[in-house]
């Protein structure tokens, strides 16, 4: 078998089969609850791969060839793949054409010193393939004895193990040291927060004893983890109430509604920062730190170390991007509604926010900074509706989208058994592990 010649990839689109539901049916029941089967027809579209990720045909069996001898080489800290290419035993002159055959399909400038560079050689001594390995989910193959022509590099497919897992647990601290404590990483818990980030901000609204389940993929090369996929479910029950939101394609991408059928996620978000404290209130009569009289105070202190990402709260058009006073460097956003978001004493832009500029909700328009009056390292978010300052914190949005009639009816249908898993089930469980064959970095990829 010669490289990525002989991989057949299968189609995306095909329901999930009889025997998956069966699988997952089993191990439920196993665990003390029944659910009905749904029809066959009816698999839940949750389960389907992703846009770059396949599922294998079964392949003819292969001819016999000669064995090949690999000679590997690694990138290295400060290395380039000619570097790399130089300790390989190449014929003359074949050397320097080398970095030509990937630079097509590859950036050779993103190469990590954990990258490998292999040959492949005849019993002869004669080059036979070459094979870059870019991370776990990335390889190309350069075939050398196909006859005449300039040799070219094409992405090859790996084969990983999918598990989907359900994850679930009491919050005891923040949410990240409680996902730490199930034994996930870091990026499990950003995709979580991000779902609900328009319903939820966990740095206030995060207490002892709420719950959080997610339902996820997880991908393996052989027992080494590679990464997270697509958070397939997820729910988050506590004192702030209760939240829903489940995968689904409604043929605009991958978006997540709640069980009724409402887009989770509303225009803006809860907050344009990752992570912070309250260090001042929305307030009529504020006592001002350096002024040091009363005065209102129009907006929330948000208090984070300097440099921490600004995000534009909702989609929108910048109209102010400069200095403003006592508020220091400023960005204000028009948005849909007569709506002004406003982010002030930032240390800096973000590359291309000008006035004009068109922005995305969750873009990072600056950093965190303490330019003007001001006594720390902070933002001064404030929001306008219909010329009027409000408290950001106690706005409430409407989804941005629902779903009706046939869509609602297929969504319901197809998320009935995540939602029944993910409702009643606790801990940590495998639900379904598969292999999949991944050409490049899957959609919806949380790393």
């Amino acid at each position: 078998m010669r490289g990525g010649r002989r991989f057949r990839i299968g189609s995306l689109a095909g329901p999930v089969g009889c025997g998956l539901f069966l699988c997952l049916l089993l191990l439920i029941e196993s665990l003390g609850h029944t659910i009905p089967s749904p029809p066959c027809n009816a698999a839940s579209a949750s389960l389907e791969p992703s846009a770059h990720v396949r599922t294998a045909e079964k392949l003819p069996a292969e001819e016999t060839s000669p064995a090949l001898r690999e000679v590997a080489v690694t990138i290295g800290k400060g290395g380039t793949l000619s570097k790399a290419v130089a300790h390989l035993p190449l014929p003359p002159g074949i050397g320097a054409e080398v970095p030509s055959w990937f630079s097509g399909v590859v950036d050779l400038r993103a190469l990590q010193p954990s990258d490998r560079l292999s040959l492949y050689m005849a019993e002869d001594g004669r080059p036979v393939r070459m094979r870059l390995f870019k991370g776990r989910l990335e390889r190309y193959v350069v075939e050398l004895d196909e006859g005449e022509g300039r040799p070219k590099a094409e992405a090859e497919a790996v084969t990983l193990s999918r598990k989907v897992i359900l994850v679930s647990g009491d919050v005891d601290g923040s949410l990240f040291s409680s996902f730490e404590r199930t034994g996930e990483g870091p990026k499990l818990v950003i995709g979580f927060a991000g779902i609900f980030s328009s319903l939820i901000d966990f740095n206030t609204e995060c207490h002892d004893g709420d719950r959080f389940s997610v339902i996820v993929e997880k991908y393996y090369d052989g027992d080494t983890f590679v990464g997270y996929g697509r958070i397939l479910a997820a729910s988050y029950a506590g004192k702030a109430g209760s939240f829903e939101a489940y995968a689904w394609e409604d043929g605009k991408g991958l978006k997540y509604f709640d069980a009724a059928g409402a887009e989770v996620g509303t225009s803006f978000l809860r907050s344009p920062l990752p992570f912070y404290r309250v260090s001042s209130r929305f307030s009529k009569r504020r006592f001002h730190p350096i002024l040091k009289h009363y005065r209102p105070h129009l907006g929330i202190d948000l208090a984070a170390p300097a440099g921490t990402p600004v995000m534009a709260a909702a989609d929108g058009v910048v109209v102010f991007a400069g200095w403003r006073r006592g508020f220091g460097r400023t960005v204000v956003i028009r948005h849909p509604g007569s709506i002004r978001s406003y982010y002030g004493h930032l240390s800096r832009f973000a590359k291309g926010v000008r006035k004009g500029a068109k922005v995305k909700k969750g873009q990072v328009i600056g950093r965190v900074g303490s330019s003007g009056m001001s006594t720390g390292p902070h933002l001064d978010y404030r929001i306008k509706v219909h010329g009027r300052f409000m408290n950001p914190f106690d706005l409430r949005f409407q989804p941005k989208s629902r779903l009706e009639g046939k869509y609602l009816a297929r969504f319901r249908r197809d998320t009935a058994l995540w939602r029944s898993v993910i409702l009643d089930k606790k801990g940590k469980v495998v639900l379904h592990v598969d292999e999949r064959q991944v050409l490049g970095r899957p959609e919806d990829w949380l790393g």
